[in-house]
């Protein structure tokens, strides 16, 4: 077992309960017991304020006329015993846990309360609050660790600020982290503020990467990146920014090294919030992202592959963005910005330029995602004349074929039989592009 973020789901349903055991009503607060569900304790509440220690009480627990949160449709009213509020504390669990703590076997449905074993119920029931302790505890601690990190963020030190991003990076990861960070410790706006033009590159690549990894998969996350960078009202335009319009921002910089790092963080950055999510999209649009993603890749394939991970991760996304078209229920086609973000990425225009990308030497697995968006983008609807473009194109046939002779040639001496090939999905790639243009069979 290991700790979680989140307050597990026996802690969530588990109330206080304050009732007298057995005792007729009137009596003194020395037969009153608070029965403390989270824990297993019942302990009696003497007159004088002081405390005693107590067992589980045998006597049923008469609920009426006590304030109980119970789940909707249970009714608080009734006689329960201790033994029956934890048997029904534990079905609450899902059955994966139910099983993991061993409960599945001491307890089947149907079987009356004197026949389960009461000593075995009380062993898994103070094991469960042993965990339930330490969950807390470890909720306690990250939320100790993320305030740290916040505080270092905000310190202004570039070196301390570098070694948080790096820290919080990693913590992010985990879904819990990443919403507490947003929803009750304050530290996206901080962090947006961290890709602003007055950092170093150093700084806001790291920023781009935490942010990128905070909301990859989650679509209610990745509405953050539409949110303004701002604490108050009282801000200068710079600290209003969003962490969409920063990112794109920061792909128009010019410069080698830490710039061009910079550069890919951000675009992975932006694939996290762009993939699947049609508000994002739509805001990207409005920004005039595609046209400087085109821009981008205009100058990183000129004259040879100065970034290639740039390239590939913007190849990457070219395929992303294509692929959901597939998804019948994502409804690309009902905002006028998506529709055009899709139909340009798979236009003649486009594919022409990651064409021009693949024509420059690189390492085999970017031109691997450069073929697999091609050969996505050979799939769009073309008219017949655009179809007749490409098709035409000597110089993107001239590139499939280089590709094709590159990667389906025999394989080198050094090659085993008993190895994957390395260049067999580039290969497919490379014939699926040339087959849709009706260039002649594939090669073997």
């Amino acid at each position: 077992w290991r700790p979680a973020m989140r307050v597990p789901a026996l802690l969530c349903w588990a109330v206080v309960f304050l009732a007298a055991l057995g005792a007729p009503q009137g009596s003194s607060l020395e037969s009153v017991v608070s029965i403390d569900v989270n824990t297993g304790e019942a302990t009696p509440v003497e007159a004088g304020g002081g405390q005693q220690e107590a067992a589980w009480p045998e006597a049923p627990m008469d609920l009426s006329g006590v304030h109980v949160k119970l789940l909707e449709g249970e009714d608080p009213t009734g006689e329960y015993s201790p033994k029956e509020l934890m048997i029904r504390s534990f079905l609450r669990l899902p059955l994966a846990e139910q099983e993991r703590m061993g409960f599945t076997s001491l307890y089947q449905e149907g079987m009356l309360l004197d026949d389960i074993d009461s000593d075995a119920l009380k062993v898994l029931w103070e094991q469960r609050q042993e965990e339930l302790k330490a969950a807390m505890e470890a909720m306690q601690e990250a939320a100790d660790t993320l305030s740290s990190i916040i505080r270092q963020i905000r310190s202004g030190d570039e070196e301390s600020v570098e070694a948080a991003l790096a820290d919080l990076e990693e913590h992010l990861s985990d879904v819990d982290m990443a919403r507490d960070l947003h929803n009750a410790l304050g530290g996206w706006p901080p962090l947006v503020r961290l890709l602003s033009s007055d950092q170093s590159p150093r700084i806001r690549a790291g920023a781009a990467l935490v942010i990128g990894t905070a909301i990859k998969n989650e679509p209610v996350f990745q509405s953050w990146i539409l949110e303004s960078a701002a604490e108050s009202v009282d801000v200068n335009p710079q600290q209003n920014e969003t962490a969409l319009s920063s990112l794109l921002g920061m792909l128009e910089e010019q410069g080698t090294g830490d710039v061009q790092v910079m550069h890919r963080r951000s675009m992975y950055a932006l694939a996290s919030a762009l993939r699947h999510n049609l508000r994002n999209q739509a805001a990207f649009m409005e920004l005039g992202g595609l046209e400087r993603l085109q821009a981008l890749l205009v100058k990183s394939c000129d004259g040879g592959l100065e970034n290639p991970a740039l390239v590939s991760k913007l190849a990457a996304l070219v395929f992303d963005v294509l692929e959901e078209e597939k998804d019948q229920g994502y409804g690309w086609r009902k905002l006028p910005l998506v529709e055009e973000l899709h139909h340009r990425l798979g236009s003649p225009e486009w594919a022409l330029l990651v064409s021009e990308c693949l024509s420059v030497p690189s390492h085999r697995r970017v031109q691997e995602s450069l073929l697999r968006a091609l050969d996505r983008q050979f799939q769009a609807p073309f008219t017949a004349s655009e179809r007749e473009l490409l098709e035409g194109d000597s110089g993107l046939v001239r590139t499939l074929k280089s590709a094709q002779a590159t990667y389906c040639t025999a394989p080198s001496e050094d090659f085993s039989d008993e190895d994957a090939n390395p260049n067999e999905e580039a290969c497919a790639l490379a014939n699926s592009c040339l087959t849709q243009l009706g260039w002649g069979a594939p090669s073997d």
